[in-house]
């Protein structure tokens, strides 16, 4: 998908892609996709009811 094909709810093609830039630059991507990666062991619950040996 192109910039120029997004809706304009997102404002003009130039912002989207000067924003995206902007973001890229600053690390946000990188940011995100680490915070996605790594595991929350809050989350994790093992019951012994359920695992078997």
């Amino acid at each position: 998908m192109a910039y120029r094909d997004f809706p304009e709810r997102f404002g003009t093609w130039n912002t989207v892609a000067r924003r995206f830039r902007h973001w890229a630059q600053a690390g946000a991507w990188e940011a995100l996709l680490q915070a996605m990666q790594e595991p929350d062991s809050t989350w994790v619950l093992v019951d012994s009811t359920t695992a078997k040996a």
